[in-house]
């Protein structure tokens, strides 16, 4: 079995791949999808197994836009937690983990600035009163970029970021 975190064939799918192998293909979603992507996740895909982390992901596979049977999808909740120590004594940290869009792809800076998504990031963690109010309760801000955030545009991103928020490169979650 080969399990991939993303679907690395979409949207042609896996079919020009798949003869090549002999085993079994498994899409191991790693976050929630909120979105309707069955023009990129499909069963054209070729995955003969997909994960997903709620039960909403797992009704609206079953949609027919995406084309799966229910015996292709697996309600498993969010795999790449398992591995938490949950014997950790929890800290004051307010984790934010920033996604990617396929949009966001190519993209100048100054477009992505106008987006609803950058606003969205700038609105909470360019925030003064935010983190001053988040500090006064003992906690700190962490955040952690998308590999695809950092590698575009992350070092623009940062440098508006309020100056108390640490940044986490090169972390995994179970350490956090």
């Amino acid at each position: 079995v080969v399990f991939v975190s993303y679907s690395l064939y979409a949207p042609k799918g896996i079919k020009y791949y798949k003869n090549l192998t002999n085993f079994k293909h498994v899409w191991l979603q790693h976050g929630i999808i909120h979105t309707d992507l069955s023009g990129m996740y499909n069963a054209k895909c070729g995955h003969d197994l997909v994960t997903v982390g709620t039960k909403k992901e797992y009704d609206d596979r079953l949609r027919k836009e995406y084309g799966y049977k229910k015996n292709q999808i697996a309600l498993t909740g969010l795999a790449r937690y398992d591995l938490l120590d949950k014997t950790v004594k929890p800290k004051k940290i307010i984790c934010v983990s920033l996604t990617y869009r396929l949009w966001l792809r190519g993209e100048k800076f100054s477009e992505i600035c106008k987006s609803v998504y950058y606003s969205m990031i700038w609105n909470l963690l360019c925030n003064t009163d935010f983190v001053s109010l988040v500090e006064s309760y003992g906690y700190k801000i962490q955040t952690i970029l998308h590999s695809e955030v950092s590698h575009d545009f992350g070092d623009k991103l940062l440098s508006s970021f309020d100056n108390r928020i640490e940044v986490l490169k090169d972390v995994s979650y179970k350490d956090i």
